[in-house]
């Protein structure tokens, strides 16, 4: 049960980015009842990232050629994550690669006397055409309002210390996926045009998982904490240091490209096709 559960969970997961087809109508979903499904029924997408792919060699040294970034937008190509469970991978990577999942780093300004730069991130909304078997990227822009934030830059590393939040959302889910007290440092390559190993920790709240519902093709729309209690991957994170667990701990990396060419300003807004979330708030048990 509990590896069947995890695989299901895999595919929930990742349907943050499935779904959202060529950006047009879809079809309407109907709810399913909450219900143990065979293996068969799941399974990953298998389209490539295409262009998504990158050179991971880590710059060192001084960075002295890093060109000023002011204004560089960057949209993020790979996402590994660690915990709350490393299932996601491989369908996040794909729903990156139909640019379903749309990330956004956007360099506001660079000062290079200070080492300092002043970056938003936020999820994007792509718009996009069917090239071949896979798509194209034709441009993209935010989806929801982006968080400030500032950084220090050691060479081609950066850093930051004060906790971010990032809010991931796209067609599929009733809500955005809330990330909080993320901290974290990432590289940029030292002509400017990606960033590596980029490490976030942070949180998402117990409370905001009861009425978060994901939508995938073959079960409908089920609760993602309904999901991780089937599975026993409990909370185990005291956020605010009272001695309450009250999160799922959240680990991960990040990789980006320099898109700037094809980020358009503006917001537009992501239109949930997840129309009714049941709620579940039941305890979980290891």
């Amino acid at each position: 049960m509990k590896r069947l559960a995890l695989l299901v969970i895999a595919v929930s997961l990742g349907s943050l980015g499935c779904g959202g087809g060529d950006g047009g109508e879809n079809p309407p979903v109907d709810s399913k009842a909450q219900e143990e499904v065979g293996v068969e029924d799941v399974a990953a997408g298998d389209i490539a990232a295409g262009d998504a792919s990158t050179d991971t060699s880590t710059p060192t040294g001084s960075c002295p050629n890093l060109p000023n970034l002011t204004g560089k937008v960057y949209r993020v190509i790979n996402i590994e994550a660690t915990e709350p469970t490393d299932q996601v991978n491989e369908v996040w990577q794909n729903d990156i690669g139909t640019y379903d999942l749309v990330i956004i780093f956007n360099i506001k300004s660079h000062d290079q006397e200070a080492d300092t730069a002043v970056i938003e991130v936020t999820s994007g909304i792509a718009e996009k055409e069917k090239d071949g078997d896979g798509w194209k990227l034709v441009s993209f822009q935010y989806a929801l309002e982006p968080w400030v934030f500032d950084v220090t830059l050691d060479g081609c590393k950066f850093t930051w210390t004060v906790p971010i939040e990032l809010n991931i959302q796209t067609p599929t889910v009733s809500k955005p996926f809330h990330i909080f007290g993320i901290k974290g440092s990432g590289q940029f390559t030292e002509d400017g045009k990606k960033i590596l190993n980029t490490l976030l920790e942070g949180a998402i709240q117990k409370t905001e998982s009861f009425d978060l519902c994901l939508m995938f093709t073959g079960l409908g729309i089920v609760n993602f904490h309904w999901f991780m209690n089937m599975a026993s991957l409990c909370p185990t994170f005291d956020s605010d240091g009272d001695g309450t667990i009250d999160s799922y701990k959240f680990k991960g990396e990040i990789e980006a490209i320099d898109e700037t060419s094809l980020f358009r300003e503006g917001l537009t807004p992501i239109v949930s096709q997840v129309k009714e979330c049941k709620v579940d708030d039941k305890e979980c048990v290891e």
